[in-house]
């Protein structure tokens, strides 16, 4: 296939995809292309528009317009979020990447709004449209670009994992249907007396402003961070699970810096009697296992199953009370009462239901009636309480 021999003449046969040289110059020969041929498909269907006064096949150019934009900001963005890491940036330059998508996502909804405005004025005060071969030719041409388009941005996006181009995959494909659509009302406006053009300029339209507002959410969920994926979830229950010393987990947290840059953390509960040097190896491995199947950088925290102490042990009795009268406790872990500075102080990781706990006042509302709960043995005590969310999802 044209895509295959495109890969193998940009970064060679069997390349390491993960490398980040391998995977910006692969980035930066898809985006050139994505420019060369959206930009043709825009000067074509402009032209086309322009010559037979068509609202839709303009709109139409306009989006492809959107999609050269894209391009150019995602090789740009591809391309700065390869640099290497510095003083300032010790997590290196791969959200770049992020904020890129969100500039194209922002000027994707102004086109997208401008079209509409014009597609809706041409609904209101029809003009006679003209329609040729040449714009039937054009059009068919752009869908079967388009087609390929989207077979080979997915390819990409797959082979460097990057969510950029996976997610201009999905929009070449939409360009499919929209043109797709486009095409038909340019046909049928030959037999119909109302304005077909201009209503399906308008539909065009609605589906430039959807996929912009998709990719405007998208992208800042991943700038300000998301949670990590049921897939990824199980994987670490597998890797822990059986584990000699080892009880359970809790509190895994993904950080995610861009490509090739994401850490994350987890508590381990282990055996009060563990031998310490074999269970660091054991972390070790274990570390070295995330890092080889998903490329994330884990910091383990170790939790003793040890409660000895009078107070302690007083604590963990409330605690279970409370998460059995509490409909939003799901459990607790971490539990310590520490002396210090001639105080009390109460610690304690409280789990509760995410569905339930919302909003912020209701986490403060939580606190508040946890540690007044827990005034009953700990009366005058500094509490420090910190809440878990658990997605039964």
């Amino acid at each position: 296939m044209i895509s295959d021999k495109i890969l193998a003449l940009a970064v060679g046969k069997n390349p390491n995809y993960n490398d980040t040289i391998i995977r910006t110059r692969l980035g930066s020969v898809a985006g050139l292309i994505g420019i060369f041929l959206n930009l043709a498909l825009t000067a074509f269907k402009a032209t086309i528009g322009l010559v037979t006064g068509s609202l839709s096949v303009f709109a139409d150019a306009m989006n492809n317009l959107t999609d050269t934009l894209s391009s150019i900001v995602s090789l740009v963005g591809i391309r700065m979020s390869a640099k290497a890491k510095d003083e300032d940036h010790p997590y290196g330059h791969g959200r770049i990447e992020y904020v890129a998508t969100l500039i194209v996502s922002l000027g994707v909804i102004f086109v997208g709004a401008s079209l509409f405005k014009s597609s809706i004025e041409g609904i209101i005060n029809p003009k006679a449209l003209k329609t040729n071969f040449i714009g039937l030719v054009v059009l068919i041409l752009s869908i079967a670009v388009k087609y390929w388009m989207f077979i080979f941005y997915k390819k990409v996006g797959k082979k460097i994992n990057s969510t950029t181009f996976i997610a201009t995959s999905v929009d070449s494909l939409g360009d499919v249907l929209v043109t797709s659509l486009v095409l038909v009302s340019y046909i049928l406006s030959k037999f119909l007396s109302f304005p077909i053009d201009a209503i399906g300029g308008a539909v065009v339209s609605v589906f430039i402003l959807k996929s912009g507002y998709d990719l405007v959410k998208d992208t800042i969920s991943d700038l300000v961070g998301r949670g990590p994926n049921e897939e990824f979830i199980s994987a670490i229950d597998e890797i822990f699970s059986n584990r000699k010393y080892i009880q359970s987990t809790h509190d895994l947290q993904v950080y995610d810096f861009g490509h090739g840059n994401s850490f994350a953390t987890i508590d381990v509960v282990v055996d009060r009697d563990s031998d310490i040097v074999s269970l660091h190896r054991i972390f070790t491995e274990i570390e070295h296992e995330v890092l080889d199947r998903f490329g994330i950088l884990l910091t383990i925290h170790m939790d003793v199953d040890v409660v000895e102490g009078v107070e302690d042990k007083k604590l963990c009795r409330l605690l279970d009370e409370f998460c059995k009268i509490d409909e939003a406790a799901v459990s607790y872990h971490d539990p310590a009462v520490l002396k210090r500075d001639g105080r009390t102080h109460v610690l304690a990781h409280l789990v509760v239901d995410g569905e339930k706990i919302v909003s912020l006042e209701e986490e403060h509302a939580k606190i508040k009636k946890l540690q007044d709960f827990l005034d009953q043995d700990f009366k005058d005590s500094e509490y420090n309480i910190i809440l878990d969310r658990h997605y039964a999802s």
